[in-house]
């Protein structure tokens, strides 16, 4: 069934005041209790899920029959962008994103439709995000949730993890963002039309479409704080995921997380590999949970890479109806 969907933008606010903006996608009828609510990962804003009304994972969803949001966390997409200016302002971590953005969305959420409990799903460290929201503040407004292509610990080289963290935290008292969301970089990289700008790395060259990567370099792309960046170096070299101060680690209590969680990974993804996935998995708490390997040994037309999972060439009928099955059968 083909529903018509009416998009809406709605903001939300903080309890430390930022402003964010939440992408509603509303199907003519709604068919399913619970709302969702995705979340984009590090660098981008929510276009990654929501690029083209074919290459849309949010688009895909509400024509299932749910009530669909999407948010920007701070600084990216449509939420609130401190001026370059402004360095405090752009001075916030991971737990940032959980403690006040997730926490401010599903709050709004929530209320606005009603709702004792909404499902959520995460995007690379979106997904991260997720993890950590559970821990935090636990499923009581949480009926489900999915997460493609995050792991509970960053797996990477170590010497490099340093060199970033370093080089971060010396770069940030003199530059505190770095800008891949403006527009004139984005338009740089793709008029120059690098072919193998992220091949290997973002994506399999041949499971994406050239168009939808230069796309996706022009859309989705986003500023990201070297505050974030150093945290997330630190994560490479402890291997973990973890408060900044290192007093609590995500990593070690994903058994905490007892909702419903449905995990996605991709054989040939090199930004977050499977073995983080499924160590995520195999350690969460939950008594239902369920691991998809998105490879052709699994019955699959590509082996996914870490962008494929959600813009790959047969992601709209392969990757999509995963989860929108899933989400089907967990809404009673």
């Amino acid at each position: 069934m083909q529903r018509h969907l009416t998009k809406e933008i709605h903001d939300t606010f903080t309890d430390d005041g930022w402003r964010l903006a939440l992408t509603r996608y509303v199907p003519d009828e709604i068919t399913y209790h619970h709302p969702i609510l995705l979340c984009h990962g590090i660098a981008t804003n929510h276009h990654i899920l929501d690029m083209t009304p074919r290459y849309s994972l949010a688009q895909h969803i509400a024509r299932e029959g749910f009530d669909t949001w999407l948010i920007d966390l701070r600084g990216a997409g449509l939420s609130e962008k401190p001026g370059l200016s402004h360095i405090r302002r752009y001075n916030w971590n991971f737990e940032t994103y959980v403690e006040y953005d997730m926490h401010a969305a599903v709050r709004y959420i929530a209320a606005h439709t009603k709702s004792d409990k909404i499902f959520l799903a995460g995007y690379s460290m979106g997904g991260m995000v997720v993890y950590a929201y559970l821990q935090t503040y636990g499923g009581a407004k949480v009926h489900g949730a999915v997460t493609i292509g995050s792991s509970s610990a960053i797996i990477g080289r170590r010497s490099a993890g340093m060199r970033i963290a370093k080089w971060s935290r010396v770069l940030q008292h003199i530059m505190p963002v770095l800008c891949f969301g403006t527009p004139r970089l984005r338009a740089l990289i793709a008029s120059l039309k690098f072919k193998s700008f992220g091949n290997d790395i973002l994506w399999n060259k041949n499971n994406v479409h050239g168009y939808i990567r230069m796309d996706a370099i022009k859309r989705c792309t986003d500023h990201i704080p070297l505050r974030l960046l150093a945290e997330f170096a630190d994560y490479i070299v402890r291997r973990d995921l973890c408060k900044e101060d290192h007093s609590y680690s995500y990593r070690d209590n994903m058994n905490l997380i007892n909702t419903p969680i449905l995990f996605i990974t991709g054989r040939l993804d090199a930004v977050v590999p499977p073995a983080g996935v499924k160590k995520a998995y195999n350690d969460t708490g939950s008594d239902d949970k369920t691991l998809i390997e998105l490879s052709t040994a699994n019955g699959y037309l590509a082996d996914y890479g870490h962008v494929d999972m959600v813009l790959g060439k047969n992601a709209p009928f392969k990757v999509y109806p995963i989860i929108s099955n899933w989400l089907k059968l967990h809404d009673d």
